[in-house]
C-alpha cells in the first residue's frame, strides 16, 4: 500500500525536485489564470446566481462549476474548497479583490512549492514573498473593485 496518499493521487510519489523560476508560467498562473477565473466564477456566474437563487446556494453552485473545470480529482477538491471560500470572500466584501489574492496565492503555493497537482518547487525564501505580495495585489484589487455602502457603482 502507498504510504503518504501517493495511491489516492494526495500526495507525490517522490521528492520533488526545487525548479527554476519560470517568469512566463508564474505571470500567467499566478496573476492571469487567478484574475480571468475570479472574474468568470465569482464576479460574472456567482453574481448572476445570487440575482435568480440567493447566496446560500449560488456560492455552492458557483464553487461546483468552477472546481469541475478542473478536470483530476485532486485539483477538483481543492477547487471546489477555494471556491466556495472566494465564494463567501466576494459575497462578503463586494468584490472579487480578496478572493483574486487567495487564488494567486494558493496558485503559487501549489505550483512553486511542490504540490502534487502541479510538481514544481520553489525556495521558500522567494515562495513565501511572492504569496505575500499576491495577497497584497489582491487586497489592492479589492480595494479597486468593491462596491460602495450602497452597493451600486456611483
Amino acid at each position: 500500500m502507498a504510504s503518504g496518499g501517493a495511491g489516492l493521487g494526495l500526495a507525490p510519489a517522490a521528492p520533488i525536485a526545487p525548479r527554476s523560476l519560470d517568469w512566463g508560467e508564474l505571470g500567467v498562473r499566478v496573476v492571469l489564470a487567478p484574475i480571468a477565473e475570479e472574474i468568470v466564477y465569482r464576479g460574472t456566474l456567482q453574481r448572476a446566481l445570487q440575482r435568480s437563487v440567493g447566496s446560500l446556494l449560488a456560492i455552492p453552485l458557483a464553487s461546483v462549476v468552477f472546481a469541475a473545470a478542473h478536470l483530476a480529482p485532486w485539483p477538483m477538491l481543492a477547487s471546489l474548497l477555494l471556491g466556495l471560500v472566494a465564494g463567501v470572500l466576494t459575497r462578503a466584501s463586494g468584490g472579487i479583490g480578496l478572493g483574486t489574492g487567495l487564488h494567486a496565492g494558493l496558485d503559487l503555493a501549489g505550483s512553486r512549492l511542490g504540490a502534487p497537482a502541479f510538481g514544481g518547487g520553489m525556495d521558500p525564501a522567494v515562495g513565501v514573498p511572492l504569496g505575500a505580495l499576491a495577497l497584497a495585489a489582491g487586497i489592492a484589487l479589492q480595494r479597486a473593485t468593491a462596491l460602495p455602502a450602497g452597493g451600486r457603482r456611483r
